[in-house]
């Protein structure tokens, strides 16, 4: 519920999740920076990928490097697709 002078419910306030107006190319963006905090490193893209955490099956760990991986190979694409276009 969303207050004001009523409390309405957000689809009758027509607000959206953030996730509905955000660019794809943020939204992979942001994916991968996630994993990558997520993992005990930091966010930024350009510094090397964090090691496996002490306790986390490795399983897991490659799933979530795979999954950061596909993110950001799409966000660079769409990036460059992007760059060509503008110029």
């Amino acid at each position: 519920m969303y207050g004001g002078k009523y409390f309405r419910c957000r689809l009758c306030q027509d607000l959206v999740y953030t996730c509905q107006t955000i660019q794809p190319i943020f939204w992979l963006l942001e994916k991968e920076q996630r994993i990558r905090k997520q993992l005990g490193g930091s966010a930024d893209i350009t510094d090397m990928f964090p090691p496996k955490p002490k306790g986390m099956h490795w399983k897991k760990y490659k799933k979530l490097k795979k999954q950061a991986e596909l993110a950001s190979m799409k966000y660079r694409k769409i990036a460059l697709e992007q760059y060509v276009w503008i110029y």
